[in-house]
């Protein structure tokens, strides 16, 4: 059967009490999304407060760079409250496979070690250098510190890592996040932070939404915040924004030219760019390049990214791709993941198409690179048939099929001589055994000669966005002279420097380290207790 992770949290709350599942949920795949009526907009409430609070710090956003924040400010004795606007906690590392991180006590134990110049070179060869050096390697410096503290907290609790993984043959420096009787994915990790951070003292508060930030002589005083009963006031010394980024705001998206169309959304809805939008009221400024985290290829968001079908079609070179023109633009199967993304998102349609043969050649293939924790390598996809059908059988608009090419072209709305031209070229490619087109390896092709024959409408997969506010290396948000905004401060997603134009996934996991990272280096300097 095939499996979406749509209505996975259906029967979950997260109050006071907890996460409280129907169930637990193994090898769920990532598709989250929080209803949009969990958030409250400017216009719903008065603007005169209803309740005035007082805390030392105030944390916005539950993912893992504010639970790290929550827990290492209260850990230091700092009065903590940390709000979230969804109904649930957890933002965008419920759906977090894997954490970079460096010279930790877990890699060491696995015997994979690096330099630190090769960690660098690596990322920043990437991105061109079009970032800000000196905070990767800030982060880099941290990470290994930051990570064993983690380690700490969780592995009494059953968190923790249980293998380090690289993608596409690069450096091996992601911690994969271990399953939890809750999740596969971060959301396991989650449960146990707030566990963690409610036992320190932490007053947490969902369905609350940080909508301004108020200022004194300079300073931050405090945070006016959004609730289904009115506007409440937090009086504070400091705010560590931790809000996720803009995945979830199509406003922004669309203005990055950006065609939401072909995005299947797999992180977290409610990421709308609150975080940004309160710090530039009042001064922070961005820097560097703001870039929308795509993940490779994917089947629609209904389709679970575990699912075997998803991942014959989007990750196995055995496919082949077709554009809205009817033409193959790519050698299928070998590009990194990010670089897959831009491809696709550069076209108006893509298509993957496979004959019925190829189909049953799934049924004894092992997979050779897996995605991620999602199809671990040498899984065998035996399930792309039955996936197939049962998709064909429910007539879901992104699956095709037809006994002739001309049939299946007219089925995807694209040219038909085309797209039949390029099946015939295709076959005689297979035939010689060399991709003159595209150089795909000659193990992976495989005619479209046998009907019935398959399309699926492919998209890309949107999980975040990276680029945002200004910091320096304690997480300090800056002014437009450069100069730290008392008070404020910005982690993960919602903190600037560390992208290009395209998410690194040579260091996988990078987000969830930002973070980590981040939240503690933030928390640890507004209570006075910087990491050198």
């Amino acid at each position: 059967m095939i499996i979406s992770r749509r209505d996975f949290l259906k029967n979950a709350a997260i109050g006071t009490a907890g996460i409280a599942l129907l169930g637990s949920l193994p090898g769920c795949s990532e598709n989250t999304q929080v209803p949009a009526e969990t958030t409250v907009t400017k216009s719903d409430v008065p603007d005169v407060p209803i309740e005035t609070l007082e805390s030392d710090i105030v944390v916005v956003g539950s993912g893992m760079g504010g639970m790290a924040a929550s827990i290492s400010a209260a850990e230091k004795g700092a009065h903590v409250i940390l709000l979230e606007k969804a109904g649930i906690l957890g933002g965008g590392t419920n759906h977090a496979e894997v954490m970079f991180g460096y010279g930790s006590r877990f890699s060491k134990e696995m015997g994979i070690e690096y330099t630190k110049f090769e960690i660098l070179k690596n990322e920043f060869e990437f991105h061109n250098y079009y970032v800000d050096t000196t905070l990767w390697e800030r982060i880099v410096d941290v990470s290994g510190d930051c990570i064993d503290w983690f380690l700490d907290k969780v592995e009494p609790h059953g968190g923790g890592f249980f293998a380090l993984l690289g993608n596409e043959g690069g450096l091996k420096v992601a911690h994969a996040f271990k399953p939890t009787q809750v999740s596969t994915k971060g959301l396991g990790q989650i449960v146990i932070m707030e566990e963690i951070a409610r036992d320190l003292g932490v007053q947490i508060y969902t369905n609350y939404a940080a909508k301004e930030i108020l200022m004194s002589d300079g300073a931050v005083s405090g945070v006016l915040v959004n609730t289904k009963k009115g506007t409440v006031q937090i009086k504070c010394k400091a705010v560590i924004l931790a809000t996720g980024g803009y995945a979830g705001n199509s406003e922004i998206l669309k203005a990055h030219n950006r065609d939401m169309s072909q995005m299947a959304m797999r992180g977290c809805s409610t990421c709308t760019g609150d975080g940004m939008a309160m710090a530039h009221e009042v001064g922070a400024v961005e820097r560097g390049s703001s870039s929308i985290q795509l993940l490779g290829a994917s089947m629609h968001e209904s389709i679970g990214l575990d699912t075997h079908i998803n991942q014959a079609t989007c990750n196995e070179p055995f496919a082949i791709w077709v554009n809205q023109d009817g033409v193959r633009y790519m050698p299928e199967g070998e590009l990194i993941f990010t670089q897959a993304a831009n491809a696709i998102d550069m076209q108006d349609a893509t298509y993957a198409v496979f004959d019925s043969a190829q189909a049953k050649r799934f049924t004894t293939y092992k997979s050779v690179a897996g995605y991620g924790t999602y199809i671990l390598p040498d899984t065998v996809l035996d399930k792309v048939e039955s996936d197939i059908k049962e998709l064909l059988d429910k007539k879901v608009e992104f699956a095709f099929t037809s006994d002739t090419i001309e049939g299946l072209a007219d089925k995807m709305s694209i040219p038909t001589d085309a797209f039949a031209k390029t099946v015939s070229q295709y076959n005689e490619i297979c035939k010689q055994g060399t991709d003159v087109d595209f150089g795909k390896r000659s193990s992976a092709l495989n005619p479209i000669s046998t009907p019935p024959y398959y399309g699926f409408k492919l998209y890309t997969n949107l999980l975040c966005t990276l680029g945002g506010i200004r910091i320096n290396k304690n997480g300090q948000a800056l002014d437009k002279n450069s100069m730290p905004i008392k008070g404020l401060y910005a982690t993960g997603c919602d903190a600037g420097g560390f992208t290009g134009d395209t998410y690194g996934v040579n260091l996988p996991g990078s987000t969830q380290a930002l973070a980590l990272c981040l939240g503690r280096l933030s928390a640890l300097h507004a209570v006075g207790s910087p990491i050198a």
